[in-house]
């Protein structure tokens, strides 16, 4: 458990694109930092680009590597950061102006030949300038903030390869860093990127779509944290998407394991690859909402087995790979090294197996290790030297997160049974205790969840465990989707 005690430590807080979006999000930023100054401990604030524009920057690397303009895209990113500025009373040309010619002079440098260098640095022009304009921002409500680039911060595993995923989809060792400590040892207020790593020749990388939580969680555990906060949208991790079920419970304490679970089953709120570090290092995670920060939120920390039993969520994900492998040979199992070898040359994680005398099927959530169409057409053709292989690139899964489904048998069944044949592809444990159903349609995965939620978490016993639901939070006053 957190101890506010601890002054001798860091505290990471990490504010994702809809929490930086607008004044009253940097007063939640300038409230939090000053508070955790006030309790004597040295403050490293990670910031996301403001929402949408990295989508935009994605955009405008895709137009520059088909040698068509990006004005429109550098305008609309331009005007967000004029809006939040002027609505901070903030003149941002001279913030921003240096960042607005870099960023041009980039793409029209990348035109025609977007490398996976450049795409990366484009991109990262996101939280380039929401960090200095927030630093400007910070600084005009009486907080000095130390900026940072996180590229000097953070070096990803860098073993010499300069490939695509090396750029785009980096990964960072998280053990505590004394170098890192010993950079920001002569300052006690940081601000620095999300998202954004460096390599061993000064080169830019990111982390993959969603990094900025990982970054964060990265930070907290080589400085050995004493607590990670993610500033988000919502206050808290809840039993289901709460904008869909409204009556979803949120869950006020998890395990690391079991918010892994959630967060690799469908979970939106928390990067699957963020939980890793943080219980590596034992850095408390607190999840809150930077709209409402008197509603509380969802603590992860280790807990004892006892207290982790039960169903605590159903989740979904969408746009699964899915790999289908009917063996050529009566002796199949003389394949499953080589199988295994295709996946882990990728950096292939496979969440779920299921393994029969002549099938295979393997998922792989690209949102955790992302895959291009030339790495799985190549995956393909290596696989199909032993087996007739398949993929469909929109199957579904709906997720029941943390057992304790042996009493459920009875109630369970009614809701599987009214799948017609071929409609429920599969039913399989990703863990000892999690189970996992693949289906072909979004509907049905809607529909499923809804069903399973009641069975399993709606009943008098069950619910008293867990924390409010999202409408006794706003206390039937407002719209669920107010707060979106």
């Amino acid at each position: 458990m957190f101890n506010d005690d601890d002054s001798s430590t860091w505290v990471v807080c990490k504010f994702g694109g809809s929490s930086v979006a607008d004044p009253a999000c940097w007063e939640n930023i300038r409230a939090v930092a000053q508070q955790h100054r006030a309790q004597g401990h040295r403050v490293l604030l990670v910031c996301s680009a403001l929402k949408g524009v990295t989508n935009l920057l994605v955009a405008a690397a895709d137009a520059t590597a088909r040698g068509q303009s990006v004005q429109s895209q550098l305008d609309d990113i331009q005007q967000l950061h004029h809006d939040l500025a002027q609505a901070c009373g903030l003149d941002c040309g001279p913030v921003l102006h240096t960042h607005w010619s870099q960023l041009a002079d980039l793409c029209a440098a990348a035109r025609d030949n977007c490398t996976p260098d450049l795409r990366a640095r484009i991109i990262a022009f996101g939280e380039k300038m929401s960090t200095r304009l927030g630093t400007a921002i910070l600084a005009a409500k009486g907080l000095d903030c130390d900026l940072r680039d996180a590229e000097d911060l953070l070096k990803v595993n860098d073993n010499g390869s300069r490939e695509t995923r090396h750029y785009l989809s980096a990964s960072v060792p998280y053990s505590e860093d004394r170098t890192l400590q010993q950079k920001l040892a002569d300052t006690s207020m940081v601000l620095t990127q999300g998202f954004i790593a460096g390599d061993n020749d000064g080169g830019l990388c990111l982390l993959g779509r969603g990094g900025s939580d990982t970054s964060a969680a990265y930070f907290a555990a080589k400085l050995n944290a004493c607590l990670l906060e993610i500033w988000t949208d919502v206050p808290g991790v809840f039993s289901a998407n709460p904008h869909q079920i409204p009556t979803a419970r949120r869950l006020d304490r998890l395990d690391y394991r079991e918010a892994e679970a959630i967060s690799l089953a469908g979970g939106k709120v928390l990067h699957p690859r963020s939980i890793a570090p943080a219980r590596e290092q034992g850095v408390p995670v607190f999840i809150k909402s930077t709209k409402r920060p008197d509603w509380g939120g969802t603590l992860i920390e280790s807990l004892p087995v006892h207290a982790a039993g039960g169903v605590k969520a159903v989740t979904s994900r969408e746009g699964l790979w899915l790999f289908e492998a009917q063996w050529r040979s009566d002796t199949p199992l003389k394949y499953l090294p080589q199988f295994s070898d295709a996946l882990y040359r990728r950096k292939l994680q496979v969440n779920m197996v299921s393994a029969g005398a002549r099938r295979l099927q393997a998922t792989v959530d690209p949102l955790v290790t992302p895959i291009h169409d030339r790495d799985m057409n190549q995956l393909m053709n290596e696989l199909n030297d032993f087996a007739e292989t398949g993929k469909r690139t929109q199957v579904h899964s709906v997720s029941l997160v943390g057992g304790g489904l042996e009493g459920m048998t009875d109630r369970l069944a009614p809701v599987l049974d009214s799948f017609e044949s071929g409609e429920l592809r599969h039913i399989g444990r990703n863990s000892d205790r999690d189970v996992t159903l693949l289906v072909d349609e979004q509907a049905q995965t809607d529909d499923l969840v809804a069903r399973l939620h009641e069975i399993c978490l709606e009943d008098g016993e069950r619910a008293q465990r867990l924390g409010p639901t999202w409408l006794e939070l706003q206390d039937v006053v407002q719209p669920v989707a107010a707060l979106v």
